[in-house]
């Protein structure tokens, strides 16, 4: 399914080599203007392109964009970030979570799904 709409991108250098890693969450580094694989609950945006180390990145920060899972998504589910960059659902269990888009389109753990951009929500312990 295609979506159109609006995507805010943003053109920073990459501080690690993101290649192999389109469509995976990447988090400002504290190195100026750059940016490097997000870690576990961390998120700027999502890379566009295939940048190695010190090129230039396409970052996605709004909008509706691709993204890669590290497990199975469904549509509407509220999605984080894992430790690896990937996009996983917002877990219930107690603990407080931080939620950065929606699931729009649903995949399988390590294919591409599509998802909406939201402003960060803090979700105690509840998956929805």
């Amino acid at each position: 399914m295609a979506f159109s709409g609006i995507q805010t991108p943003i053109t920073m250098d990459a501080a690690d080599d993101l290649d192999t890693r389109q469509f995976h969450a990447v988090d400002l580094n504290s190195q100026a203007n750059r940016v490097g694989l997000a870690a576990a609950g961390a998120f700027f945006g999502v890379v566009q392109n295939h940048p190695r180390s010190l090129e230039a990145a396409t970052v996605v920060h709004m909008g509706v964009t691709k993204c890669i899972v590290g497990g199975a998504v469904g549509v509407g589910e509220r999605l984080t970030t894992a430790a690896t960059g990937f996009f996983v659902t917002v877990t219930s269990g107690g603990i407080e979570q931080l939620a950065f888009a929606r699931c729009l389109v649903a995949a399988a753990s390590g294919f591409i799904a599509t998802m909406a951009i939201e402003r960060t929500t803090t979700i105690s312990g509840a998956a929805n």
